[in-house]
């Protein structure tokens, strides 16, 4: 059973192994049976915390029960990165002709540990220019990839304008594996470094047989923080994510705006940082949801239109931009996945399409959720 306890054990737990990978000779948590072993390794499971602790499970006295699960939890999560190492490897094959930086996934894990594997499963994250995304699409789909039905792949379409304006990221899925498809790192147009910054300053990793491009530490960072904050810190492998960024010496004299302090602060009390992380002011604001989140198996949209609103709020929190104020409040009135069955080429038409169908979707939704209430 997922517990808060349970998940506070396995927070100090990470904190401990973290101290341990960062040079630190003081074993600063060890097992004392505060819960039961059952919870400890449901909150390991939900945290994707065994690709952590499984390296220090004797160091840290982990009992033989537990230790058998955390091991076999984390050896799942190679047997992951190892497809996902090798679809990276292909999708950059795929793409050779379009300039392309991949992102999250064992591309992070090479550049913070210098082992693909660190961070165990996951989708394959893929960012073109704008300007580059329709080709990027077109040699997926040519290669048997499937765009999810909450995107368009119809390229004449209103919809796929409307998408790639107030949108950030397709999906493409095949044989139960996903690639993201990204023309920005996050919803904002001006909250992180469009593609050309990034591209100018990239770093390469090797990732299995291939060297690939990925972003410089910093830009990573600074997208890791963000990205954090976006979740609602719901995630300790995101702050194990910071927290492996974080010991990077270039990032010393990083500014660090209210969001990426937000999230450095979070990551602080969750698993605690490396002594040499840049300075920022401390908050205890992001703990009550902190501690909310991470205690909670999933994340549940309690009424119609909540997560919506919550990217919206995510938009206004961390860019201010007038582009950014006006997609914002535009998607948030018609979020793009709503518009991808749209086929429309005209675009009053098929505004006026979008318009009528999101009247009747939310109120469909509103419907549903009365009727659900007690």
């Amino acid at each position: 059973m997922l517990t808060p306890a349970a998940v506070s054990e396995v927070r100090r737990a990470v904190r401990a192994a973290l101290a341990l990978e960062d040079g630190d000779a003081t074993v600063r948590w060890t097992w004392r049976a505060r819960v039961p072993e059952s919870d400890f390794v449901d909150a390991v499971e939900r945290h994707r915390a065994a690709i952590v602790l499984a390296d220090h499970v004797d160091v840290l006295g982990l009992p033989t029960a537990v230790r058998r699960e955390v091991v076999a939890q984390r050896d799942r999560e190679r047997m992951g990165a190892l497809a996902q190492i090798r679809l990276t490897a292909a999708v950059d094959g795929l793409l050779a002709g379009v300039d392309h930086l991949f992102f999250k996934g064992v591309a992070l894990a090479a550049l913070t540990t210098g082992d693909p594997g660190a961070r165990g499963d996951g989708d394959v994250d893929v960012m073109v220019s704008p300007d580059r995304l329709a080709d990027a699409a077109r040699v997926l789909q040519a290669d048997g990839w499937t765009v999810r039905p909450t995107y368009t792949s119809d390229q004449a379409s209103w919809a796929w304008r409307y998408q790639r304006w107030g949108a950030h990221e397709m999906a493409f899925d095949r044989d139960g594996q996903t690639i993201d498809l990204h023309w920005r790192l996050d919803p904002t147009y001006d909250g992180l470094p469009g593609f050309a910054d990034l591209w100018a300053r990239r770093e390469r990793v090797r990732i299995g047989p291939v060297a690939v491009d990925t972003l410089c530490s910093i830009d990573a960072f600074a997208h890791t923080l963000r990205h954090a904050a976006k979740d609602g810190w719901e995630s300790l492998r995101s702050l194990v994510d910071v927290h492996r960024l974080a010991r990077e010496p270039a990032l010393a004299g990083l500014p660090v705006d209210r969001v990426a302090a937000a999230t450095l602060s979070a990551t602080e009390a969750a698993i605690g940082l490396p002594a040499c992380a840049p300075p920022f002011t401390r908050s205890s604001a992001p703990l009550p949801r902190l501690l909310a989140a991470q205690a909670s198996p999933v994340r549940h949209a309690t009424v119609p239109g909540q997560r919506t609103v919550r990217q919206a709020g995510f938009r206004w929190r961390t860019s201010r931009t007038p582009r950014d104020l006006c997609v914002n409040a535009v998607t948030l009135l018609l979020p793009p996945a709503s518009t991808a069955a749209i086929a429309e080429r005209d675009p009053v038409k098929a505004i006026a399409l979008a318009a009528q169908r999101r009247v009747r979707e939310v109120a469909w939704k509103l419907s549903g959720w009365r009727t659900e209430v007690p």
